[in-house]
């Protein structure tokens, strides 16, 4: 009696079908999010262009904190959780704290923040934030850097500050002049002495402007007619107040 023997392979279960497809999808999974991933280690946070909401197409560094505080908030599920833990980088980035200091101030120029009582006006409360939070608030150059539209992203500069100018002037002291260290000294005193010679000259400058200026109010105060005095420069305000008082 023979047996027939099929050789067909038998046809896998069911279960491991199932099996072989939830690991597919898992390693698909994996995949993206390595992917993800390594884009976020790419693009600082505060670069990444969002993709959903009223803000979509900007990067995150020019959104305002408190919207990323909402995000972090917020967008703890799904597809939209990277968001919510992007936004949490971007409050903790140290360029993008240039932004939220920014937000004061402009707070204070649009009116929304209160003047203080000192009486100064926004120049003053401009200057008071400056000391507040170290800028520089006299480094024209540095303020002409600045893109505020893109402030808090890697493309909008940084606020300049005093304690950066002091470090780039501590940084260039130390810096070898390519001549050994005596020839970095010399250099150093000859700029000292530069330095020290621009300063008398400039003393002197003051000095002869101030005495112009003495001799030219003392004139003023000879009892001139007042279209006399127009046509000369203004003569001061104590000056003005002395013909007052000797008029009458």
């Amino acid at each position: 009696m023979k047996l027939n023997i099929s050789l067909r392979p038998a046809a896998p279960p069911h279960s491991f079908l199932s099996c072989s497809s939830s690991l597919k999808v898992s390693c698909f999974n994996n995949i993206k999010k390595t992917t993800w991933n390594n884009e976020m280690r790419a693009i600082p946070a505060r670069d990444r262009v969002i993709d959903i909401g009223k803000h979509k197409g900007k990067m995150l560094g020019m959104l305002s904190s408190e919207y990323l505080r909402w995000m972090s908030k917020n967008l703890i599920t799904g597809d939209s959780e990277k968001w919510g833990k992007l936004a949490e980088d971007v409050l903790e980035d140290e360029v993008y704290a240039d932004r939220m200091e920014w937000e004061v101030a402009e707070r204070l120029l649009t009116g929304e923040g209160m003047v203080g009582s000192s009486g100064s006006g926004v120049a003053g409360e401009l200057k008071e934030l400056s000391k507040r939070f170290g800028w520089d608030y006299d480094d024209k150059v540095g303020w002409s850097k600045v893109d505020f539209r893109l402030l808090g992203t890697s493309k909008g500069g940084r606020l300049p500050r005093v304690q950066d100018k002091q470090q780039q002037v501590e940084s260039n002291l130390k810096k070898p002049s390519g001549k050994g260290s005596s020839g970095g000294s010399v250099g150093r005193e000859k700029r000292r002495e530069r330095a020290a010679k621009r300063r008398e000259n400039q003393t002197a400058v003051a000095g002869k402007r101030n005495t112009t200026e003495k001799e030219e109010t003392d004139d003023d105060n000879d009892g001139r007619k007042v279209e006399e005095i127009g046509r000369s420069r203004f003569p001061g305000r104590q000056s003005l107040i002395n013909k007052v008082l000797h008029e009458e």
